[in-house]
């Protein structure tokens, strides 16, 4: 029945188009993700209880989630669940979250080796993000890359040709996009896309979001930067529930961070995070005494 879509399209002459079918989609996913399920019924816990908790049994995992690079992550929280939120770190600005959340995205792929990831970036581009991956797996400088320069000195050239199948071997694997200033409907459309075009209902993925911060959308009287952002973040988590998919993200910290009390008052314009996250981490860098 597609009498609300109808609707919809009536209702929405001389609107965007990206808007548009994101509204479209959003209404197709409830419709298919309504027909799938059995959310219309009650579930009796203690006649299911035995069945799902043997059932899981047979097939049992040292983690629950997708297994990271970092050994005590993975012991302390069981890896990167999905179904209980956005993973997100907190760190003060130029602190290294891109760096960070690139080299997660890399580590998630080595250690499982059945999942997709889409890197959605706010601010770098998709050269910006090879040379990075470059740089971490060959030694080679980043702006060696930059300026091609690699090519001219003998020892760089080796570490690359050494190196470099490292990152094309993750080819069909990491997708790249970057979303400057895009409102969190085109994002959240964006995401979709991808996502049943180049994985699917009942596959892996995971999404990875650099970073939460206002752009896109109008700051009005009515509508503050805080209340946007705690909208985006909503919005990415609502997201990952429909597609039923794993989510890191990021978010800078406030000038609370200089004071060296560390907890969620440190989280710059929105507390909305604390309330939606599974996980959520502060990244600073090193002090020479440490």
């Amino acid at each position: 029945d597609c009498t609300e879509i109808r609707k919809l399209l009536r209702q929405s002459k001389g609107a965007e188009l990206n808007s548009i079918i994101a509204q479209v989609d959003e209404k197709h996913s409830k419709r298919i993700q309504l027909l799938q399920s059995k959310s219309n019924e009650f579930d009796d816990l203690g006649e299911q209880a035995r069945n799902i908790i043997e059932e899981i049994a047979k097939n049992p995992q040292i983690e629950a989630g997708l297994i990271t690079e970092f050994p005590l992550f993975n012991k302390f929280y069981g890896g990167i669940r999905k179904g209980e939120g956005v993973y997100a770190i907190t760190s003060p600005a130029k602190a290294g979250k891109s760096s960070w959340l690139l080299e997660m995205s890399k580590g998630l792929l080595r250690m499982n080796k059945d999942l997709k990831v889409l890197y959605l970036d706010t601010e770098l581009s998709k050269n910006n993000n090879i040379f990075r991956l470059a740089a971490s797996e060959t030694g080679v400088p980043c702006y060696s890359y930059e300026k091609g320069s690699w090519i001219n000195n003998e020892s760089y050239k080796k570490k690359y040709r050494e190196n470099i199948d490292k990152i094309t071997s993750l080819k069909g694997r990491l997708y790249h996009y970057r979303i400057p200033n895009k409102p969190m409907s085109d994002v959240c459309f964006l995401a979709k896309k991808w996502f049943y075009k180049y994985v699917g209902r009942g596959n892996k993925a995971c999404i990875i979001l650099d970073y939460f911060k206002p752009g896109g959308e109008k700051v009005t009287a009515n509508w503050a930067e805080h209340q946007i952002l705690g909208e985006k973040i909503t919005m990415f988590n609502e997201l990952l529930t429909t597609l039923d998919i794993f989510g890191w993200s990021a978010i800078q910290t406030n000038r609370n961070a200089t004071s060296g009390i560390v907890d969620e008052s440190i989280i710059s314009l929105t507390s909305r995070l604390q309330w939606y996250c599974a996980f959520n981490g502060y990244l600073k860098r090193k002090t020479l005494e440490e």
